[in-house]
């Protein structure tokens, strides 16, 4: 995971170029990363005294972003130093836990690239990348650029149509909001009974990095969900998770 600190630069959209903004590495000294976002996914450019190296994550392996804030550090004494980048430490926006003396906002962007070596069987790898955005003094303006980041990801994620008025005329009352909402049957006896274990475990951290609330149900006997899906509204959700294990 690599933690980045945000300057703003004001540069026109060009081309699909939807934002774009500098960043720097905390822990490397002389070495930026060019961020910018576009339809078709998020570039990563990283600018050091010695090399070049252009990445891109295709928006399709990006299953969502999170804005969240710092925890307030323990500190065993007064003077003890703040911690470093390295072991940063987040929580929600309004968490009681929260470090009211970093007016940052960090935005994590959660993907699981696809790995397809050469003899190996293709699978995902989870990567995160965090952009901490403190171009103003104040965290409300902070916060303002990096919900104005993470609206415009979720929109292209969920495949709508996004106008540059509306990045540029971003304001709070336009951020995001998850309207899908999903429902999850439970087979706890499945998975030699780790079924709701493994559930909790794989999935459902999946489902918070995406921001996608869910109603967890378990099943209690045979025949339980088709009883259940049979008798629900199911207009209330967005779509069915079957968690059964061989």
């Amino acid at each position: 995971m690599t933690t980045v600190e945000g300057i703003k630069i004001e540069t026109p959209n060009q081309n699909k170029i939807l934002l774009e903004e500098t960043f720097y590495v905390l822990t490397k000294k002389n070495c930026v990363f060019r961020v910018k976002l576009l339809k078709k996914g998020l570039s990563l450019v990283k600018e050091s005294e010695s090399h070049l190296k252009e990445q891109l994550i295709p928006i399709n392996d990006i299953i969502g972003c999170r804005c969240l804030r710092s925890k307030k550090p323990e500190r065993s004494c007064s003077c003890q130093s703040l911690p470093r980048s390295s072991s940063l430490k987040v929580v929600e926006e309004n968490s009681v836990e929260l470090d009211d003396t970093d007016v940052s906002a960090y935005l994590y962007i959660y993907a699981y690239l696809l790995q397809n070596a050469k003899g190996t069987p293709n699978r995902r790898e989870r990567t995160i990348i965090t952009l901490r955005f403190r171009s103003f003094d104040k965290f409300e303006d902070n916060h303002r650029e990096a919900q104005r980041w993470r609206t415009t990801i979720k929109r292209l994620i969920n495949g709508d149509h996004i106008s540059y008025s509306q990045i540029i005329d971003f304001s709070m009352s336009h951020r995001f909001k998850e309207k899908r909402k999903l429902l999850v049957l439970c087979n706890p006896k499945s998975g030699a009974g780790r079924g709701k274990t493994i559930f909790q475990e794989k999935v459902a951290p999946m489902l918070q990095e995406a921001e996608i609330p869910y109603d967890l149900h378990v099943t209690k006997y045979a025949n339980f969900a088709r009883e259940f899906v049979r008798t629900s509204n199911l207009y209330q959700w967005s779509g069915i998770i079957v968690v059964s294990l061989a």
